[in-house]
């Protein structure tokens, strides 16, 4: 019997932003592959309809806005061993003109696509909370490398969480 290669059987992994969309079927999948899930997201009642969804026993679910500070810090305490991977799926998108555009909605798209994740990962790598081997994947987007009207925020938020996995791999 060949080992499968994609198998997460005794691993676990954190997705963040699973209440829906790729969050939420990342986490389906990874459960799918054996995974020991730890899922966040915001709204409660769509994070226990994922936390329905997935395969197997034993998966924990915290809500939490990742741009909150004590619930980030809730969110790594759930974490008591080492884990083996993190997606970073949390993300919003407000389509929204450049001559339109305000603080308050470029402080509350790059606090949850971008600052969230550097926060949380930075505090993982920190602790020793992650396995030297494991994984750690930023949910990005086309947006990045293809323009679109009022879409300017959004692309940046997710140009910058491309920049700082390209220096975060040469650091780990």
């Amino acid at each position: 019997m060949m080992n499968d290669p994609f198998s997460l059987k005794d691993k676990t992994v954190l997705v963040t932003g699973a209440t829906s969309g790729l969050g939420m079927a990342t986490a389906i999948e990874c459960s799918r592959r054996g995974g020991n899930m730890i899922i966040t997201g915001r709204d409660s009642d769509r994070l226990m309809k994922t936390l329905s969804l997935l395969h197997g026993e034993g998966h924990t679910s915290i809500v939490a806005d990742l741009t909150v500070a004590s619930d980030l810090e809730n969110v790594f305490s759930v974490i008591s061993e080492k884990i083996h991977g993190i997606v970073f799926a949390a993300g919003i998108t407000k389509t929204v003109p450049v001559k339109f555009i305000n603080q308050e909605l470029i402080n509350n798209v790059f606090e949850t696509n971008t600052l969230s994740s550097f926060k949380l990962i930075q505090k993982i790598l920190r602790k020793k909370k992650m396995h030297r081997q494991g994984s750690i994947i930023f949910i990005s987007s086309i947006s990045t490398a293809y323009a679109d009207v009022g879409n300017s925020i959004y692309a940046a938020s997710k140009g910058a969480l491309n920049s700082f996995s390209k220096v975060l791999a040469l650091e780990s």
